[in-house]
């Protein structure tokens, strides 16, 4: 069979060796139905509010001029309509819903590159009239840093210190090493291998979870998706870095949340969806688990209202962790090379199947 979301991540990335095996005829019929080049590309529109940091050197890479900009929601049915764009290049503004009609449903646009590793927004779309590309690759070292960042405050104790800063205490605790923990890392995709070999280096034990438990370097081991719960067990830190799809939706739920340990720190760099929302919440309320760093929530933003944002022991970001200085010009680099090679007849790279969602 082919690659399953437990054997790639939020990048849409799977390992070598679960490309590499073989696949079923259904699945090949789904592969061919899958276009990989668009044709000439002659006008551009990017989607982003921060499109002046990168529209003059997409202009001289891909040497195409007519490279148009929408910075607003409001706006994008008419320059849609009337600048009648081949390609798009898409970021999420934070201004609502992401016009995903607007889009999928346009017969002129023939391929839209995400700027983003995820595709659910925008799914579902026609192979057969649509090409859709994902930002695979750009975020990875990011989010490793992230995830460390988010260790090392649990273990340092720093929103304890952060509280006891507002109350002006002057008390002291006892901080743990990183080196000879376990943490388990749900998708082993380029971002799960990421967090792995940045966990190794800092001599913890890495537990992989994908669909074979085939080997991979990153990890001292790795588990079948089926022993998920098993997995989980004694664990001081899990980290959820999988895609959202029919398969992945809920699947860290009570089954796995009853496995972990009280003292076990919960990191969320997947997609809101993921995640068994309330049986978070429920274990994180009543101290089943120590804490979490959650940056993404199945309705974002995260309304105000939200009882996550009371928890002590809880450190909220807003879907950012693959954001860091220069992202956005890594991913137009990566742009300019697909329609270099969209316009020399070659196969784009990242391109999307959307009915695995990755």
């Amino acid at each position: 069979m082919g690659a399953s979301p437990l054997d790639v991540d939020n990048t849409g990335t799977s390992h070598p060796d679960v490309e590499n095996r073989s696949i079923t005829r259904r699945e090949m019929v789904q592969r061919q139905a899958v276009k990989t080049n668009v044709g000439s590309i002659k006008r551009i529109l990017i989607i982003d509010n921060n499109a002046h940091r990168y529209v003059e050197y997409l202009k001289e890479m891909t040497g195409i001029e007519d490279i148009l900009v929408c910075e607003s929601y409001a706006s994008l049915q008419r320059q849609v309509q009337g600048d009648c764009p081949e390609a798009v290049l898409a970021y999420k503004l934070p201004e609502g819903r992401f016009p995903r009609e607007m889009l999928v449903n346009n017969p002129v646009i023939k391929w839209i590159q995400l700027g983003s590793a995820g595709v659910d927004h925008i799914s579902p779309w026609d192979p057969q009239k649509l090409v859709v590309t994902n930002s695979s690759g750009v975020h990875g070292p990011h989010i490793s840093q992230y995830v460390l960042a988010a260790m090392l405050s649990h273990n340092q104790r720093l929103m304890t210190y952060l509280s006891q800063k507002e109350r002006r205490l002057w008390l002291r605790h006892d901080a743990t090493l990183l080196s000879n923990q376990k943490v388990v890392v749900v998708g082993f995709g380029r971002i799960g291998r990421a967090v792995g070999e940045a966990c190794r280096k800092q001599g913890m034990e890495v537990i992989g979870v994908n669909t074979t438990g085939r080997r991979v370097p990153e990890a001292s081991c790795i588990v079948p998706a089926r022993e998920l719960a098993s997995a989980v067990v004694d664990a001081h830190h899990v980290v959820i870095t999988l895609p959202l799809t029919s398969e992945t939706r809920g699947i860290v739920d009570q089954t796995v949340f009853e496995k972990m340990s009280p003292e076990c720190f919960f990191i969320d760099v997947s997609r809101g969806g993921v995640v068994d929302a309330k049986c978070l919440l429920k274990y994180l309320k009543e101290g089943k688990i120590a804490g979490a760093a959650l940056d993404v929530f199945e309705e974002e933003p995260l309304s105000d209202s939200d009882p996550l944002w009371t928890l002590p022991n809880v450190i909220i970001t807003p879907h950012n962790s693959g954001d860091v200085d220069g992202w956005l010009d890594r991913v137009a680099e990566m742009f300019a090379r697909n329609v270099s090679r969209n316009n020399a007849g070659l196969p784009l790279d990242n391109v999307v199947d959307p009915i695995r969602g990755y």
